[in-house]
């Protein structure tokens, strides 16, 4: 069976201070977020619906819609709700390729858990394209040496790790340990799953 901590640590929600709004879909939103993190998904998920009920009210391009679906969508997979995590995530992606003024990060965050549901489904020929997206869109807004980029670097890194491409992933853990290194310090707890990926 999968060793499923290495893919979990690929997904990521977009933080709560990132929907910028009060009142009622605030607090939704910061409700589903608490519950999540205490691994009250059933609590997290209706808060999720409710906060995506709201931001539909805005319009079917609202960029704190493509919020919600995207944690909605990490949300699902750790329900193994993988067609809903699925649907969620690609809604959130349409949403974001529509915005006259794009996220490029928060696009790269939903490229990534689409790519991580991807991989874990073993859809390897969809996920790779949004890995390298998504690696492509936080070099480019962050320069190469930061350390989302190291994050998206070690992401790829595991998606080769886990079709045997070996000779593929050990450039991408070495080019990300060396930003870890350098713009977290040698001590930091991140470098772990760049230095022992199959652990």
């Amino acid at each position: 069976m999968r060793d499923l901590r290495v893919w979990w640590i690929c997904l990521v929600l977009l933080p709560w201070g990132a929907f910028g709004q009060a009142g009622p879909a605030g607090d939704a939103l910061k409700s589903a977020r608490e519950a999540y993190s205490q691994g009250h998904y059933d609590e997290a998920e209706s808060q999720y619906l409710n906060a995506e009920k709201e931001a539909e009210s805005g319009g079917p391009n609202e960029a704190r819609l493509a919020r919600v679906l995207n944690n909605l969508g990490v949300l699902y997979q750790r329900e193994a709700k993988y067609d809903e995590a699925e649907q969620a995530l690609r809604r959130a992606l349409v949403i974001w390729q529509k915005q006259a003024d794009p996220q490029p990060l928060e696009l790269a965050t939903t490229l990534n858990n689409l790519a991580s549901l991807y991989t874990y489904r073993s859809r390897y020929s969809e996920a790779e394209p949004l890995y390298r997206q998504c690696l492509a869109l936080r070099e480019k807004s962050l320069g190469p040496e930061n350390a989302q980029v190291a994050s998206a670097l070690n992401n790829l890194g595991e998606f080769y790790w886990e079709q045997d491409k070996l000779a593929e992933a050990e450039p991408l853990y070495r080019r990300a340990v060396f930003i870890k290194e350098k713009t977290l310090g040698p001590a930091d707890p991140g470098l772990a799953a760049s230095l022992n990926p199959n652990s």
